[in-house]
């Protein structure tokens, strides 16, 4: 463990996550006993923006919702997040996982009970409507209606050495790993605002900073790429594809990379290599109960968030694959809970 302000960073089975300290402890010392004769109102299925954002409604109207948050990866993406400069009401900007912590707190303050823990199965009763949620350490819920807000999970390049040296150079979070690679070569590949956020966030640690690029036009915001083309730590390499990945004993040493325009080849130094270059929603768990589409994105009914099958809501990330930002999830997250609530009424 590590510290990272007043946060850790908890490293485990290559997993990384930032809690506070005082959601540290409750992970640690509270656990709570799935009780198949209490059936609930409302279960919340991620605690991210959208998560978050749902419990705060819900509770505020009686609902008393439980949010199962996951056991090492609660907050979504924004724990792994530096400054966030683009969410209302913060004109000096706060960082992420500080900003997930007040959403966590305002939850709790309205009556939301969290479970650190991670689903793996959902089944819904037709008949009844009751849906049956199972959690990795053998506790079972029940409850009327369900908001999945599970957010999504990094992307892979799928390239040689890529798997060979995760953890030993290569890292999909620049907040968790920045650090291990003080004053040395590092690459970013991508060219949204994730990879450029993080490029700039790795240009204080690193000795130099090289974006890799497949286009030569990016889908980051202008200002993330102005900001990177004044850093002079950072170099710009686009319509160009990483192909390897080569290391040693001691980890990554160097990439090799390929123009898709003219195909030549070369070699560039690397000791960290950030993989941003987009995401998969995390939606396997819930295959077959609700629609989804070809990149498993859940389908929800036109502007709401109700899916395919009645009492199943879903927002965030897990839903929008174009906008993908923190406000737009906590948006549909109130949506979702206004849902609910609606169909709970009925």
């Amino acid at each position: 463990m590590i510290r990272f302000g007043r946060y850790l960073i908890i490293r485990h089975r290559k997993k990384e996550c930032a809690k506070s300290f005082s959601a540290r402890l409750v992970a640690l010392v509270v656990r709570y006993s799935g009780n198949m004769s209490d059936l609930r109102d409302v279960i919340i299925v991620g605690s991210g923006p959208a998560g978050y954002t749902a419990a705060i409604y819900l509770g505020r109207a009686g609902f008393k919702p439980l949010v199962i948050a996951g056991a090492l990866t609660p907050g979504g993406q924004l724990v792994n997040t530096t400054e966030v400069e683009n969410f209302p009401g913060f004109p000096d900007g706060i960082i992420g996982p500080e900003l997930m912590d007040n959403m966590q707190r305002q939850a709790e303050k309205f009556g939301a009970e969290i479970v650190w823990d991670d689903v793996v199965s959902v089944s819904n009763n037709d008949a009844t409507g009751v849906k049956t949620v199972s959690v990795d350490q053998g506790d079972v819920f029940e409850t009327h209606a369900l908001i999945i807000a599970t957010g999504s999970e990094y992307r892979k390049l799928g390239i040689p050495g890529e798997a060979e040296y995760s953890g030993k150079g290569v890292s999909y979070c620049a907040t968790c790993d920045g650090f291990f690679f003080r004053d040395k070569p590092i690459i970013v590949v991508g060219g949204g605002d994730s990879a450029f956020t993080e490029a700039d966030f790795l240009s204080r640690f690193g000795s130099s900073v090289t974006l890799i690029h497949r286009r030569s036009e990016f889908r980051a915001s202008q200002i993330l790429v102005e900001r990177a083309q004044q850093n002079p730590k950072i170099t710009i390499v686009t319509d160009s594809v990483v192909e390897e990945i080569l290391g040693d004993d001691n980890g990554a040493q160097s990439v090799n990379i390929r123009n898709v325009i003219t195909g030549e080849t070369s070699t560039i130094a690397a000791n960290g290599i950030f993989v941003a270059i987009g995401h998969s929603p995390t939606t396997a768990f819930i295959d077959g109960i609700v629609q989804r589409d070809v990149d498993g994105y859940i389908q929800v009914d036109g502007a709401s968030t109700r899916t395919s099958t009645a009492g199943f809501f879903a927002a965030g990330d897990c839903v929008d694959s174009i906008y993908r930002q923190a406000i737009s999830a906590a948006g549909m997250g109130c949506r979702a809970a206004l849902d609910a609530q609606a169909y709970l009424q009925q």
